[in-house]
């Protein structure tokens, strides 16, 4: 199971800030596993039912990188497309996948 998603972020949404320009920022502390990914896919297609779009990031405090976007319809939706969510092997560079109805 997630551990949790909280708004209450561990780090300042100013990190967050210099990536996105949503109005709202959670914070999902985990460790990645097919099954948590699963519980992730239906917890943003419940989350899609009164939004147009959601964005995940994968970024590092304090390190400003060109982020890499990749735009995905939330039928398409599938464990990998959240395989760049874990981090066990490192961190490249930041990484956002965009959700859309």
């Amino acid at each position: 199971m997630m551990k949790k998603i909280n708004h209450d972020m561990y780090y300042s949404p100013k990190y967050a800030k210099e990536y996105s320009k949503k109005q709202f920022f959670f914070e999902l502390q985990w460790r990645y596993t097919e099954v948590r990914a699963k519980q992730l896919i239906y917890y943003l297609n419940e989350q899609l039912k009164n939004s147009d779009e959601i964005e995940i990031w994968n970024i590092w405090l304090d390190e400003h990188e060109s982020p890499s976007i990749k735009s995905i319809n939330a039928n398409e939706l599938s464990i990998a497309d959240l395989a760049f969510l874990d981090t066990i092997n490192g961190y490249e560079k930041p990484k956002c996948l965009l959700i859309k109805k």
